[in-house]
C-alpha cells in the first residue's frame, strides 16, 4: 500500500515524506487501522492529498460477513479481504485477499461489504476532521 499516488507530490519536490509506523498493540484489523491512522496524520500535518484514503478489513466467519474483525475473529476467518479505498475517485488503491478459497459470489459479497464500510468510515472521518478544524479555528 502506498500513499505516493494520494499525496500531491508536485508540491513537495524538494522534500522527502517518510511514513514510519510502529504497532504497539494489535487487537485485529491492524493493517486497516494503520492505513486510516496514516491518512489522518497526513491531514493533520497539512500534507496536500488528492483524496482521503480509508481502509477496511472484512471476512467470512461461520457463513456470515464480519467487518473490522478482532484478533480472535481474524484467526478463525475463512477469508480475509483488506482494501484501501479512495472515496472521491471511488477506486481501490490496494486489495489484499488472504485464505482465498472463494467463489466469485463470495468475493463480490466481501467487496461490497468492504466498500460499504469504507464509505461509512469516510463519512465519519470527514465529520471528525471538519469538527477538529472548526475547534482549531475557534482557538485562534
Amino acid at each position: 500500500m502506498s500513499f505516493e499516488g494520494v499525496i500531491v507530490g508536485e508540491l513537495y519536490k524538494r522534500h522527502q515524506i517518510e511514513i514510519l509506523v510502529t504497532v504497539v498493540q494489535n487487537e485485529g484489523s491492524a493493517k486497516s487501522a494503520v492505513m486510516n491512522c496514516i491518512s489522518m496524520a497526513l491531514v493533520n500535518a497539512g500534507v496536500a492529498m488528492r483524496d482521503l484514503l480509508v481502509s477496511c478489513t472484512v471476512g467470512a466467519l461461520n457463513g456470515r460477513v464480519v467487518t473490522d474483525p478482532n484478533e480472535e475473529e481474524e484467526r478463525d476467518l475463512a477469508n480475509e479481504f483488506v482494501i484501501s479505498y479512495l472515496r472521491e475517485s471511488q477506486t481501490l488503491d490496494c486489495v489484499e485477499l488472504r485464505k482465498a478459497k472463494l467463489r466469485e459470489e463470495g468475493l463480490k459479497e466481501l467487496h461490497g461489504a468492504a466498500v460499504g464500510s469504507c464509505e461509512e468510515l469516510y463519512g465519519r472521518l470527514r465529520r471528525a476532521l471538519l469538527e477538529y478544524s472548526v475547534k482549531k479555528m475557534l482557538i485562534f
